[in-house]
């Protein structure tokens, strides 16, 4: 992590004097005590979970999502009817998806299908109920 320069350190310092009372603590162990809170939580496994939000924030993906949800399974010459996308930016798509464990694909003959998973169940019931 970066260090404050002098200026924010010294902005901070008056922060910390002023409005937490904290006479007694420095801006570098304030700001020490702030990161030690940061790392106290399992950062490595938080990022990985927030991927699925990044695999949603495109409305088409959770278009996608939707319709696995209210079927078995779809090919995806289906989804391209459906959403009138390239199918080069379907696949795009269904690969973030699929990266994000909210999806999962299998192949019966020459077409491939694909599934929501658990996951992708409960993203969506949670993005409903914001």
């Amino acid at each position: 992590m970066t260090i404050p320069n002098k200026k924010d350190l010294e902005r901070l310092e008056r922060y910390i004097r002023d409005f937490k009372n904290l006479h007694a603590i420095s801006a570098s162990n304030y700001i020490s005590n702030l990161r030690n809170i940061i790392e106290s939580y399992p950062l490595k496994q938080v990022k990985k979970q927030l991927e699925v939000f990044k695999a949603v924030e495109k409305f088409n993906r959770f278009k996608i999502l939707i319709l696995l949800n209210e079927k078995d399974k779809m090919c995806t010459c289906e989804i391209i009817g459906i959403l009138n996308l390239s199918q080069s930016n379907v696949s795009h798509h269904l690969q973030i998806l699929e990266r994000a464990e909210l999806i999962t694909n299998f192949t019966q003959g020459k077409w491939k299908f694909y599934k929501i998973t658990e996951k992708g169940k409960k993203i969506i019931q949670f993005i409903l109920d914001l």
